[in-house]
């Protein structure tokens, strides 16, 4: 018998949870494997993040990030920098959050990866929206958005004009 979709997406999961794990206990001395290592964790955390387990996420994130810095993988470090904000944020820890994100936008910024700079500005404008500064929040949308429509994102623009059009509700 077939399994329901979502519980087959669910199986799946757990089995990709299961595999990422194992590999995150490769040794560090075993050359290209580190970079599989470092981003591994990434995604666990990423994947923890997503389930709500912000201790789980913190862990991957904070063990992820020194290799990055350790290997100069720039983007790695960017792109985790990123969900650590994003983890901040959700915990309401905006002060850290901010920190985050600034750090990870001057840092895409200097990649040249317009992608990374528009979430972050999204986040940027989440957590402006959060704290009730709304003229600062609709320009990171705009922001965001003008370079969404740059890479060609439709999530992205789909994400940010629904940010926008929230904000015109609470105008």
């Amino acid at each position: 018998a077939k399994l329901p979709e979502s519980i087959g997406s669910l199986v799946n999961l757990k089995k990709l949870y299961c595999y990422n794990n194992q590999l995150t206990k490769l040794p560090e001395s075993i050359g290209s494997l580190v970079n599989l290592k470092k981003d591994t964790l990434k995604s666990l955390g990423d994947l923890e993040l997503q389930l709500g387990n912000v201790d789980a996420a913190r862990q991957h994130f904070n063990n992820a990030l020194p290799l990055y810095v350790a290997h100069y993988h720039r983007q790695g470090k960017t792109s985790t920098l990123k969900s650590l904000g994003d983890l901040e944020l959700r915990l309401g820890n905006v002060d850290a959050a901010r920190q985050h994100f600034n750090n990870a936008l001057r840092l895409y910024e200097a990649l040249r990866d317009q992608l990374g700079k528009a979430n972050t500005l999204e986040s940027l404008g989440d957590l402006e929206l959060q704290l009730g500064n709304v003229d600062l929040a609709r320009q990171h949308f705009y922001d965001a958005l003008s370079l969404y429509l740059v890479v060609g994102s439709q999530q992205g623009m789909a994400d940010t004009l629904m940010s926008l059009g929230y904000l015109v509700l609470q105008s």
